[in-house]
């Protein structure tokens, strides 16, 4: 046997072992990464309210997650957890009593849609009363995580484990079901040489079009007629009928373009105002002041029902300290009566000026309410 037919016996089988597999891993690498067509989405930590022992809620909040990933790649919610570093024990706006509160956590949200580029942001609870189990999955936008997108939610009465995950996972669908799947688009092959016989025949059909009086060959079925010469006279005596000198366009244009004159009204009388009197243009700045201040009041109402609005009286001395507050007119619910207090407390108030420390003290009504 020579020597080269050995060779190619042993070289043989290997090459195409080698060859065999690279080509089954490029199908499990294409297989791998077809997947990450999925959104990114940030998680929040699970908000429990109630007694379900930790290995329950584990095994929920997994289910939860398994769902999700069917359509979003996830981010852990341990980094959402870092919240409470600085001070906060949940990411939940609805939870905050203050506006110090609101702000750092929609600062805090507003870093996590920088750092992962998404904007979609979960957050799973669960509250237990006596023997009933509720389940609340909200949907938000990281840009505006205090506006609440989707709420898909399911309870159950002295349910399993396994009855839970059957409530929890009918929710978690419902939600999904919310974002369509994200498709490529096929690829579209287009046939050149088509493409290029079709352009030929419209080009010859616009050339037709543009020159009519062309006649093709004379053939044994059609018989030719003599089409009749037009002399060099008749065009130059046809052109002026067609074209219009550019004297005459610009005339017509002035003519159409230029607007009729309208009569004027009567003369209105103009006279300098009558100048302020300097306490009411103080008062005005000030409370001017004042009201830029009620914008971190207003966050954090935005857990109570729209529309809703306190007046709240504010008594300032001449150095800025706010001495007394007191409820002049009251929103009808308690919470949100005490919460514009605290907010209204926080403001920093400056010096009154000079003109409003004629008197003992500045009183003046604030009206606080909900808009969002």
């Amino acid at each position: 046997m020579p020597h080269w037919s050995k060779n190619t016996r042993i070289f043989l089988p290997t090459s195409l072992i080698l060859v065999l597999i690279v080509f089954l891993f490029l199908i499990e690498t294409k297989k791998a990464f077809s997947n990450e067509n999925r959104l990114m989405a940030v998680m929040g930590p699970l908000i429990m309210n109630g007694t379900l022992d930790e290995a329950s809620q584990q095994i929920l909040f997994d289910s939860l997650r398994e769902n999700l990933l069917k359509r979003f790649m996830l981010v852990s919610h341990v980094v959402v957890d870092s919240i409470r570093e600085r001070g906060f024990q949940s990411i939940d706006i609805e939870n905050c009593r203050s506006s110090k509160c609101v702000n750092t956590i929609l600062d805090f949200l507003d870093e996590l849609e920088k750092r992962y580029q998404t904007r979609h942001f979960f957050q799973f609870s669960i509250r237990q009363t006596g023997s009933e189990t509720h389940f609340s999955l909200k949907y938000s936008d990281l840009r505006f995580p205090e506006i609440i997108r989707h709420l898909k939610t399911a309870s159950c009465k002295t349910c399993s484990i396994i009855e839970m995950r059957q409530a929890l996972d009918q929710t978690t669908m419902a939600m999904l079901n919310l974002f369509p799947p994200t498709t490529q688009e096929a690829p579209k092959f287009v046939d050149q040489d088509a493409e290029q016989l079709e352009t030929e025949a419209i080009i010859e059909t616009d050339q037709k079009q543009q020159d009519p009086l062309t006649s093709p060959a004379p053939t044994a079925e059609s018989p030719s007629f003599p089409t009749p010469a037009i002399s060099e006279k008749t065009k130059q005596t046809e052109t002026p009928k067609l074209q219009q000198t550019p004297d005459v366009q610009v005339k017509k244009e002035e003519l159409l373009e230029k607007p009729e004159k309208k009569t004027q009204p009567e003369p209105v009388e103009v006279a300098l105002p009558e100048p302020r009197n300097p306490y009411e243009i103080a008062r005005d700045e000030y409370n001017a002041f004042l009201a830029s201040q009620l914008l971190d009041i207003t966050y954090s109402l935005q857990v109570f029902r729209i529309g809703m609005h306190v007046v709240i009286q504010l008594e300032i001395d001449e150095d800025g300290n706010l001495v007394n507050q007191m409820v002049v007119q009251s929103s009808g619910s308690k919470d949100f009566d005490e919460t514009a207090m605290l907010g209204v407390e926080e403001i920093e108030l400056k010096k009154l000026p000079d003109p409003l420390n004629e008197y003992s003290s500045y009183k003046v009504n604030l009206r606080i309410q909900n808009y969002q």
